[in-house]
């Protein structure tokens, strides 16, 4: 079990050809890589509609002040 939860933290650390050799390497431990890249996609999805609600205040902001 510490050894899955050690190359979980891997796969969430590596770059995308290290995530590809341990995807393939432990296929009982994909569900987990999945999860991981689906949590990974729904914070940057988050933080892109953040920077653009602050950029569109911001942009509003600039307008009233004309």
């Amino acid at each position: 079990m510490e050894q899955e939860i050690d190359i979980l933290i891997q796969y969430g650390e590596a770059d995308i050809n290290r995530k590809l050799h341990l995807f393939l390497q432990f296929p009982d431990l994909r569900s987990g890589f999945q999860e991981i890249e689906r949590k990974d996609l729904a914070f940057q999805t988050g933080f892109r509609c953040l920077l653009e609600e602050q950029k569109s205040v911001k942009e509003r902001g600039d307008e009233a002040r004309r």
